[in-house]
């Protein structure tokens, strides 16, 4: 008598759903956020609380370091000279589906440091509660992802916000790029490798 056991591996990957973030990429320009920050079409920023859209913030302030956004090294980021008061640094509402998965990501860089380094900190806000903190990267030019998964529960839109948390005067400067918000969608559950050990036991 012959008994065969069949042991199945079974993958589900995951795949990011639509962008539901209006120029995340600031690709175009100063559009689709709210900040209570001053945007300056000059994008000469060398007062506090005070923001632009550039493609190299070396261009906006002379001590500013020289650096490319992070969706590609060419491209917009919001550059930003940190107040020395807490602040709204971006802010947008999107319309979202109750009780579904999303991830609010986005990335975050320093183009001014003091000695010692005290860089900006950054709070994520979710319909008024935060939902983490991050500290701007000790190294001049290096972009650092926020990551952080929510469920909407009974919630049909999100209030998403970005606060400095930082007040120094000096050395609390950073640039944002590719904030973001999708779903979490699981695909169909798919068989991507099938493993099988058969064990024969005879009777004699």
């Amino acid at each position: 008598m012959l008994r065969f056991f069949f042991i199945c591996i079974l993958f589900v990957p995951s795949l990011a759903g639509a962008e539901l973030i209006t120029n995340g990429d600031f690709s175009a320009g100063n559009s689709g956020f709210t900040s209570s920050y001053t945007f300056l079409a000059s994008g000469d920023i060398t007062g506090a609380a005070e923001y632009a859209i550039v493609t190299d913030p070396s261009s906006a302030h002379p001590l500013a370091s020289s650096y490319g956004d992070n969706t590609d090294g060419f491209g917009n980021m919001m550059m930003v000279n940190g107040s020395t008061t807490t602040e709204l640094v971006w802010a947008q509402t999107v319309g979202v589906d109750t009780n579904t998965a999303y991830e609010f990501s986005a990335y975050v860089s320093s183009w001014f440091l003091d000695v010692p380094p005290a860089p900006a900190s950054l709070d994520f806000i979710v319909n008024g509660s935060s939902v983490g903190t991050l500290a701007a990267p000790e190294s001049l030019g290096l972009w650092l992802e926020f990551s952080v998964l929510i469920n909407s529960g009974t919630s049909t839109s999100f209030d998403l916000e970005i606060y400095n948390l930082s007040t120094l005067s000096s050395g609390n400067d950073f640039a944002l790029d590719d904030i973001s918000l999708t779903t979490s969608v699981s695909e169909p559950s798919t068989l991507l490798m099938f493993l099988m050990t058969v064990f024969a036991l005879r009777r004699r």
